[in-house]
């Protein structure tokens, strides 16, 4: 295997073989999990609460009072939420991780063990549930596991648990949100560091937000991306200052939502640390010390090993590291595996992607001897890395390398090439449509694709089969919504309502458009097919009235 060292503190490792742009890194057709257990027991309906057995599996102590785990929703019927707590107390008022209707979104999650060596995993909606285990603590630690609280909510109308930082309005683009942690939902008031699920939802721009303690300057870093309208949330193990607050800065105006899911009661079993770039791929961008800077886009398949100990306040002896990790620039779908880098790759993902644009996930990550963290790619892209804290040995943690717990679904994607044209697609000169990959292909007579794009439509309609385009406007509105108008529609098939379904540009409500280019490929559609405007400009022209269109799963 040849390894090029591209830069001090990084090396890309192609990989053999690539494996599917999807949760799953196995090549097997099933999705199995470590003991096979809580493996294939199908999609989880909207309201239902999953028991997972965590104590005992995967590497994890019978005794365990905390567990780190990689939550991942896939294939999901709407938008919702997930929340993961200890089964033998009530379900609280948060959420581990956020998802909209056909995505792919993980998030890690610290959670509290019950008394039977359970956690629950509750979903708002009708989804596809996966868990991976990357280690746990014990019950004698400095760490303090609690169900979750809810800190901060900006929006109107909504709780915390104490009434403080509750529907304080929309933080501005720019602005920063001091948030007291010490002495609420269950932390002491000696807390050195907090667990805590940040939140971004009805964002107005594409933007971030970086957690800090309020004592420090702002760092190079960033913890949750965003997108417009977007919900998206993550972990964060945050450093609290002197006065018992952190603080939240945001790019651009969103509401915030954060729960804590923990605490640290001093500094020997955790060190805090000010968040630092470790890998930035990008060219032209720095990291805390100039190494593993620039180096340009991982290849899909690649494997990047990071040198993290002795670097951005990481010990020596560091066992495990809390890294932010960021994709951005996907080529495509995809997905990646962080893991120590003497061990082989497991069957288990952090970060999954399927758009564009700028994805982030926290990860707790085991060390290697040589002090490395090796991050596997699946889809070419960028990478990002900061460092937010570590573990050293003398520390009550207990890294694995990560295990698949629980997988619901019951069979892999048939391929790993979104943008292959389907088999099966029909003949001739025609649209075809994909709704699980959400992506268009216009074929000419002679079989060949002129053009491949992504798109957003709807999982659940229109229904597979082969339709007909009907009718065209340059501009039409909806409705049933008046201010949501598009332009380029073609029209091509009905809702099970009779309302008419088409290829158009990306809709916009009162000059906003309800979602970015950088965000197709996703399912965020209400039943039309939402195009970029120069891929809508080129659709228009090319699909001409009685233009067959096949729809395919």
């Amino acid at each position: 295997m040849l390894a090029v060292l591209l830069g001090a503190g990084v090396v890309v490792v192609p990989a053999a073989g690539l494996f599917p742009a999807s949760v799953n890194a196995a090549n097997s057709t099933e999705f199995p999990t470590v003991d096979g257990l809580f493996a294939g027991v199908g999609l989880q309906p909207a309201g239902s609460v999953i028991e997972l057995s965590v104590a005992g599996r995967g590497g994890v102590a019978t005794d365990a009072s905390a567990v780190v785990l990689n939550v991942t929703a896939t294939s999901p019927e709407g938008a919702g939420f997930v929340t993961v707590y200890p089964c033998d107390e009530p379900r609280p008022n948060a959420s581990s991780l956020n998802f909209a209707l056909g995505s792919t979104v993980a998030a890690a999650v610290v959670a509290k063990v019950g008394s039977d060596g359970t956690v629950c995993l509750f979903t708002s909606n009708t989804t596809h549930l996966v868990a991976d285990v990357g280690g746990w603590f014990p019950a004698k630690t400095d760490f303090r596991p609690l169900p979750p609280g809810r800190l901060l909510d900006s929006r109107t109308g909504f709780a915390t648990v104490d009434g403080l930082a509750a529907g304080q309005g929309t933080p501005p683009g720019g602005g920063v949100t001091t948030l007291p942690v010490a002495g609420r939902g269950g932390v002491g008031p000696d807390a050195s560091a907090v667990v805590l699920n940040v939140t971004a939802t009805g964002a107005g721009g594409t933007g971030f937000v970086t957690v800090y303690p309020c004592t420090e300057g702002r760092p190079n870093a960033s913890n949750v991306n965003f997108h417009v309208g977007a919900t998206t949330s993550t972990a964060v193990i945050a450093t609290v200052d002197p006065a018992g607050t952190v603080c939240l800065f945001s790019s651009a105006s969103t509401e915030l939502v954060a729960d804590v899911t923990g605490w640290f009661a001093g500094t020997a079993g955790f060190s805090p640390l000010q968040p630092s770039r470790l890998l930035d791929t990008r060219f032209g961008e720095s990291t805390v010390d100039g190494m593993a800077a620039g180096g340009g886009l991982r290849q899909a398949g690649s494997v990047t090993e990071l040198t993290v100990v002795g670097r951005g306040g990481v010990a020596e002896n560091a066992e495990a590291v809390v890294l932010n990790l960021t994709v951005a620039g996907p080529s495509g779908p995809g997905f990646i595996v962080a893991y120590p880098c003497a061990s082989g790759r497991p069957n288990a993902s952090h970060l999954n992607f399927t758009t564009a644009g700028i994805v982030a996930a926290a990860v707790i990550a085991k060390v290697d001897p040589s002090g490395k963290v090796c991050l596997f790619t699946s889809t070419s892209t960028q990478l990002i890395a900061d460092v937010n804290g570590a573990f050293p040995a003398i520390s009550d943690f207990e890294p694995l390398a990560p295990a698949r717990l629980l997988d619901t679904r019951l069979v892999a994607p048939a391929t790993s090439d979104f943008s292959a044209l389907p088999a099966d697609s029909g003949s001739g000169r025609r649209v075809v449509y994909s709704k699980d990959r959400m992506r268009v292909w216009k074929v000419e007579d002679d079989g060949s694709v002129s053009d491949t794009y992504r798109v957003s439509g709807r999982m659940s309609q229109p229904a597979p089969g082969t339709y007909k385009v009907f009718s065209k406007s340059l501009r039409t509105c909806s409705n049933a919504s008046p201010d949501i108008c598009m332009r380029f529609m073609v029209r091509f098939a009905h809702s099970f309502r009779g309302d008419n379904i088409g290829f158009h540009e990306i809709p916009v409500r009162n000059g906003r458009p309800l979602q970015e280019n950088d965000q197709l490929g996703q399912a965020l559609s209400g039943g039309c097919v939402r195009q970029a405007t120069a891929d809508s400009v080129r659709m228009w022209e090319w699909a001409q009235i009685g233009t067959t269109v096949v729809v395919v799963d």
